[in-house]
């Protein structure tokens, strides 16, 4: 099975600290790894390029995205394992969201880290949201490329068979600058730390990169 791993950022501060790793997970376990700091489309927000970078499949049977401002925590683990337990159908594999306060009202999987099956199917959905989402009043927000899909797991049935939810802590956790309650926190040997919040404020958010890489030794 082959497998690659992509990320997009303009975020230097960020990505100068994530990336690194991932490259290192990658080199580990035999997987491509592609970033890109350069937009696909003008006057668009970032978080919408992960729907292109998702579809640079040449070659691959999963392709996984991760946001800038996640952290690969466990380095052994390999992604087949997680790859294996999504179904059959599903071509796209997301975290639940952590059950925190607010986060159920609006959001139901947090996309920061996505599994991807490569072919047209999911290609096909990919740049369907693509289109919509950059002809929409919502191209230059961001996170709301996550309440489009949300909103089509939610209303459309054949694209809500396309996703695969893992539950919460399986292959992201979050981290926050206020904490979290312990049952939600991230803990020594979960797969990868989410380091979600201070989306408007770079420099905190690297700041925050470095605390947690420097408090647990990453």
């Amino acid at each position: 099975m082959k497998i690659g791993i992509c990320s997009w950022s303009d975020r230097e501060e960020v990505y100068s600290q994530t990336w690194p790793l991932l490259a290192k997970y990658c080199e580990k376990h035999g997987y491509s790894f592609n970033t890109n700091s350069k937009c696909f489309e003008d006057d668009v927000a970032g978080s919408w390029m992960k729907l292109k970078m998702l579809q640079q499949q040449d070659g691959l049977d999963y392709l996984v995205w991760f946001d800038d401002d996640i952290v690969i925590t466990n380095l052994d683990q390999a992604l087949d394992i997680y790859i294996s337990k999504m179904h059959t159908d599903s071509s796209f594999g997301v975290s639940k969201c952590s059950g925190t306060a607010g986060q159920g009202n609006r959001f139901i999987f947090n996309m920061g880290l996505m599994i991807t099956k490569c072919g047209d199917v999911s290609k096909n959905w990919l740049e369907r949201i693509w289109v919509d989402g950059i002809q929409s009043k919502w191209r230059t927000k961001k996170l709301w490329e996550q309440d489009y899909i949300t909103q089509l797991y939610k209303n459309v049935a054949e694209f809500t068979k396309q996703i695969h939810l893992f539950e919460y802590g399986t292959i992201q956790t979050y981290v926050r600058p206020y904490g979290l309650p312990i049952e939600y926190a991230w803990k020594a040997g979960d797969f990868s730390a989410h380091i979600t919040g201070q989306a408007n404020n770079n420099r905190a958010k690297n700041r925050r990169i470095q605390e947690f890489l420097l408090e647990y030794d990453i």
